[in-house]
């Protein structure tokens, strides 16, 4: 499953369907008789990662929490610096981290084996220093990086294969909603020329921006948030819809444009409530989801519930390529920093 690095960051963000494909195809690390009997053995989860990687985790988080599985969610760094006795014998812990050799990495190995806590490495190096460490490595296919780019294939990847961990340790099929994933995000990406020509006239007017969620659509308001800032150099914070008017909805005005990411049942409801009530005060709206809703409509193709932060996330992508281009600069291309952060 080669393939060679993209040339830019769009050729890199319309790659993605194609490496989801291939990993839908790979074989399943957690379907071995030696992965289960491992998996059988623990009584709490640890997942872990650091900027886009973590928040990967956010949505197998809430299945465990969902089903009273203890579960923490930790960035690395705190983890490593405040978290680190919830690691303990019959912990999984799960290390998402595309390279599987940042700084944060490095250091977590050198604690693990006195913990008797057992290791998942969801990584793309499987030569990586933390995938030989792993007990279980499940790789993430996402071939060869351009690494003067933001990195881009590692969020639909590692949905996958997270929720491949989650199918084994709690039984259903959520993997299986992800198998249009694939078609939904070339839809998507076909409509790109039109879309990165309405983002930029009518998306990024404002100087004030927010990506806001509930649920498991947090994790492409974070994520999303993280590539517009390191890809478009364009600031804009992501918090949770109901943390928004706890604070931040004074800033509704005429500087103002939240990217509201609809989600599912009683999310969309009161998503839609928090949207007209930026409108209301004065502030914009780009309304995110399959059906209208209140302000500027972007529209996604209809998934699974699984697998729409994929899709929401892929849209974000496209604000940031929209975002560089209203700036006049290059989108993705990185000036400060590498793909791997050796300095935690």
């Amino acid at each position: 499953m080669h393939h060679d690095a993209p040339d830019s960051y769009l050729d890199a963000i319309r790659l993605q369907p194609t490496l989801l494909r291939h990993a839908l195809d790979a074989p399943d690390p957690f379907a071995t008789a030696a992965a289960r009997r491992l998996l059988g053995a623990i009584d709490r989860v640890v997942l872990t990662g650091m900027g886009g990687s973590n928040h990967s985790g956010w949505p197998l988080h809430l299945r465990f929490a969902a089903r009273g599985v203890e579960s923490w969610h930790f960035e690395m760094s705190e983890l490593l610096g405040h978290g680190w006795p919830v690691v303990r014998p019959g912990t999984l812990l799960v290390v998402v981290s595309h390279s599987g050799a940042s700084g944060e990495v490095l250091e977590l190995l050198e604690r693990v084996p006195s913990t008797g806590a057992r290791l998942v490495a969801v990584v793309n190096d499987e030569q990586s220093p933390l995938a030989r460490a792993a007990d279980i490595v499940a790789p993430l296919w996402c071939g060869t990086p351009n690494t003067a780019f933001t990195g881009t294939g590692g969020f639909a990847n590692g949905a996958l294969v997270l929720h491949r961990l989650g199918d084994a340790l709690l039984g259903g099929s959520v993997t299986a909603e992800l198998a249009s994933s694939p078609d939904a995000m070339t839809d998507l990406l076909d409509r790109s020329p039109a879309l990165l020509g309405e983002l930029r006239e009518a998306h990024l007017d404002r100087t004030v921006l927010f990506a806001l969620a509930r649920g498991a659509s947090l994790t492409a308001a974070r994520g999303g948030a993280l590539v517009v800032k390191e890809s478009a150099k364009t600031p804009i914070e992501a918090m949770g819809s109901a943390e928004f008017r706890h604070g931040p909805l004074e800033l509704a005005d005429g500087a103002l444009r939240t990217f509201v990411l609809a989600g599912i049942g009683e999310d969309r409801v009161l998503n839609a409530r928090l949207a007209q009530d930026v409108l209301d005060r004065g502030g914009a709206v780009t309304w995110i989801d399959h059906v209208d809703g209140p302000g500027q409509n972007l529209t996604l193709p209809e998934v699974p519930a699984a697998a729409r932060p994929l899709l929401e996330f892929t849209l974000m992508q496209l604000v940031s390529v929209a975002a560089a281009g209203r700036r006049g600069i290059e989108p993705g291309r990185l000036r400060h920093i590498s793909q791997v952060t050796t300095v935690r």
